[in-house]
């Protein structure tokens, strides 16, 4: 599949496109999580999906953070919430040295036994119906699963390593997998029973990032020296472009009106790489910094704990991880009207 071109933006394009979204009222209000906070996924009613210090699980609601409790472990962390505010997180058991799957419902949690006995069942994400999709190391091969209510089924990918990203409320699930052992990475879909090799869209690897309700997918691209995104529907590749000097986008999350949020980064005077955020929205990418009044000492980016945007609800609502005067913050961007 050939590469689709890529529709740059120059400088006063972007411009331009900035101005039409301050005028059409979609600016963003920062709320500082906390420091020391990482957050996750925001889900369509406002809940926020994290970890404090990467050791303690949370979900945010309103003002708040609610620790889930869990047992002798460490690296635990929470990585999405549902509908109706259950979650699923994952942490390292101390006296078995096991990743655990760990559920949260009702204000309790309680271990969940994964379908895959091994050392490692990774948790990734959870619908909005609290369907769980996870991956797991299974006598070296990397197995990637949907499971809800105690049933699991296995995504039946070609090769020896399945990486998923994300899961609508249909169960449509997307991520990477490859199709020979130590080959390249294609983006797939897996809709009710059936896997669907997407392609390499012209790159060397491909990965579906997220999938919205529409069964859109967010598409990464890695090429020999740089990324690309895109959206991927009903067959069509739509690259989103690039911002003036960047060098490689990614996306991380997509919403049901297909915007998109992600990073991207570009070479400052002494060569080095400066990532920064990007918002997809109406056609157009843009530099999601430039929608924001950011309070002194703050950037919407931390390298330390994958920072930058993580999450789009579909109000319009993201999640993500920054720095303020050099301290590891979560964040909350909120549309403002004007």
């Amino acid at each position: 599949m050939n590469k689709p071109p890529v529709r740059a933006c120059a400088v006063g394009a972007a411009l331009f496109v900035i101005a039409s979204l301050a005028q059409a009222g979609t600016m963003y209000r920062l709320v500082d999580l906390g420091a020391g906070y990482t957050a996750y996924q925001v889900n369509q009613q406002g809940l926020v999906a994290g970890s404090a210090n990467n050791v303690q699980p949370a979900i945010r609601k309103g003002s708040q953070w609610h620790d889930i409790l869990y047992g002798d472990g460490n690296g635990a962390y929470a990585i999405g919430v549902d509908a109706h505010g259950n979650a699923v997180a994952g942490y390292t058991d101390i006296d078995t040295s096991r990743y655990v799957l760990l559920g949260y419902r009702d204000g309790s949690s309680a271990n969940v036994e994964p379908p895959f006995k091994t050392n490692v069942n990774y948790p990734v994400g959870i619908s909005s119906d609290g369907a769980v999709i996870a991956f797991a190391y299974d006598q070296s091969v990397v197995k990637c699963y949907a499971w809800k209510a105690g049933t699991a089924k296995v995504i039946p990918t070609p090769g020896d390593s399945c990486n998923p990203s994300g899961i609508n409320a249909r169960h449509q699930v997307t991520g990477g997998t490859n199709t020979v052992a130590g080959g390249s990475f294609q983006a797939f879909l897996w809709d009710r029973g059936a896997l669907q090799l997407l392609g390499t869209f012209g790159g060397t690897d491909a990965w579906g990032m997220g999938i919205n309700a529409q069964g859109h997918v967010a598409i990464k691209v890695q090429t020999p020296d740089s990324t690309y995104a895109g959206i991927y529907e009903d067959g069509q590749f739509v690259n989103l472009g690039s911002l003036p000097a960047g060098l490689g986008t990614w996306p991380v999350s997509i919403n049901d009106t297909d915007q998109v949020v992600g990073s991207w980064y570009k070479l400052d005077a002494d060569g080095h790489a400066v990532y920064q955020t990007f918002l997809y929205t109406g056609g157009q990418i843009v530099d999601l910094a430039s929608l924001v009044t950011l309070p002194d000492g703050w950037t919407l980016t931390d390298p330390r704990n994958g920072g930058g945007p993580q999450s789009i609800n579909d109000q319009g609502v993201i999640v993500g991880n920054g720095m303020l005067n050099g301290q590891s913050h979560a964040y909350m961007l909120v549309p403002t009207a004007r």
